[in-house]
């Protein structure tokens, strides 16, 4: 983007998720399920631009409203006069630049939005990817051609190793899999004209979005003047890593602990209370453990394995801060003779990941630790029988980390957590409600709670 003399840039981060709204009871599921759409500005500083009062709805409408309109016409659809343009209006308009007030005077802008937060759902409803992945999925990831049949996403992968400038600081690592690029929409535009000229069918062009595991190429948001289909969407921090790999991973180390090692499985959730007051955390910052969760840690599969669907409890932030803190937690409940056992390595290099995508800086040398430690998490998982049986498609959604810091910066600094907040304080909006106008009442109790938390700020403080 070029600015014009005297213009100033504004870059958004745009988000989608669905948020279920139901009773106490759990009735009404799905009825009054939203599409929730809220932006942020990334010109603040990292510290202020995801904070509650800097994220705001973009607009909010029912779930089925999407499946009927298509995402699209919620994204940019028409408007009456004397409403709000939607959101893709307002970029439109933004890209061909705005004059709008400041409190130094009347200020022109330009820009738009550069990136999307999403988990994986919400990200393919976007961008046009397949929302889930199955059996008969070929292609299950929607930043490079990672196709699964007959076990070949089960690879580990340095996208930093098919940078050239880059490779000679990857020694020993690879790169299987190709980046989606502009080849492949002039590759589907050649077949369109194939197609509207006779020389091929429609069903061949159904199968070329089959096999690279789309519904659509361009996406609902191909019309944001700044924003790339190919890499405006980065693997979410929270979803991929905390709640995906590192959730299985915690829970395939308590299981080896409590059937291989012997430990009392009640240990665990000791060592989690030890380890917050040892380093003055609060215990809330850690999972709560219940009689029926501690004995789900000992549950595995035939032949002493750990389930394929073992997983630890807690918030994505009780997984940060028990990720964090793993070898503090799990070290003393280690027998010394076990220490050099492939489960144990596998957790120091667990938490060796983990600590470093917790960063909210990362120099050139920090991008290739990263790259090295994920290259050596996914060796050592692949490559063992006891773990080689938990691999799945977010494994694979990981390495794309080091090269989408290099492209867009520290992923805390754009991922879901903070927007997975507002959802939940919305759902309060709900605890008394009759379910009349859901739409108008979550965004409504948004825009509430940004009015009086600027009242608060802008009070005098007393002595």
């Amino acid at each position: 983007m070029r600015l014009r003399k005297g213009e100033k840039p504004l870059i958004f981060l745009f988000y989608y998720d669905d948020l279920e709204i139901c009773n106490g009871m759990g009735q009404a599921r799905t009825t009054h399920e939203l599409g929730c759409f809220y932006w942020a500005l990334l010109n603040l500083d990292k510290e202020h631009r995801l904070t509650r009062p800097c994220i705001r709805v973009a607009t909010v409408c029912l779930k089925r409203a999407v499946g009927i309109c298509g995402m699209e016409a919620v994204i940019h659809g028409p408007h009456r006069e004397g409403e709000s343009p939607s959101w893709g209006v307002w970029m439109e308009l933004l890209d061909k630049g705005l004059m709008l007030n400041t409190p130094a005077g009347r200020q022109s802008y330009r820009g738009g939005t550069a990136l999307l937060a999403a988990d994986t759902p919400a990200a393919a409803g976007l961008v046009g990817t397949k929302k889930a992945v199955g059996p008969k999925t070929k292609s299950i990831c929607r930043n490079c051609h990672c196709c699964q049949v007959a076990g070949a996403h089960r690879k580990p992968c340095s996208f930093l190793a098919a940078i050239p400038s880059w490779a000679k600081f990857c020694k020993g690592r690879s790169c299987p899999f190709k980046l989606r690029s502009v080849t492949d929409i002039a590759e589907y535009e050649q077949l369109l004209c194939d197609v509207l000229a006779g020389k091929q069918k429609h069903s061949v062009v159904d199968q070329w979005l089959q096999d690279r595991g789309l519904n659509t190429v361009l996406g609902a948001v191909w019309r944001f003047p700044h924003l790339s289909v190919l890499t405006g969407c980065p693997m979410d921090l929270m979803h991929i890593f905390f709640e995906g790999v590192a959730r299985q991973g915690l829970g395939a180390i308590s299981y080896w602990l409590t059937r291989s090692c012997n430990v009392d499985q009640h240990r665990v959730p000791a060592a989690l209370a030890e380890v917050a007051k040892q380093f003055g955390e609060t215990r809330s910052f850690f999972p709560h453990i219940n009689t029926t969760r501690v004995e789900h840690l000992r549950e595995g599969m035939d032949g002493g394995l750990a389930s394929g669907d073992c997983s630890f409890p807690g918030t994505c932030v009780q997984l940060a801060h028990t990720v964090l803190h793993l070898v503090a937690i799990f070290k003393p409940l280690v027998p010394p003779d076990q220490r050099g056992h492939i489960m144990w390595q596998y957790a120091l290099i667990l938490c060796k990941v983990g600590r470093l995508l917790w960063r909210r800086s990362f120099s050139a040398a920090d991008i290739l630790e990263l790259d090295q430690a994920i290259w050596l998490h996914d060796s050592l998982l692949l490559g063992s029988p006891s773990l080689q049986h938990l691999w799945k498609p977010k494994n694979h959604y990981l390495s794309h980390f080091p090269l989408e810091i290099l492209l867009w910066g520290p992923p805390r600094n754009y991922w879901c957590m903070n927007f997975e907040h507002e959802n939940q304080l919305l759902k309060g909006a709900f605890e008394h409600s009759n379910f009349a106008s859901v739409e108008m009442s979550a965004a409504d109790e948004k825009a509430l709670r940004v009015a009086l938390e600027d009242l608060e700020r802008k009070k005098p403080k007393r002595d």
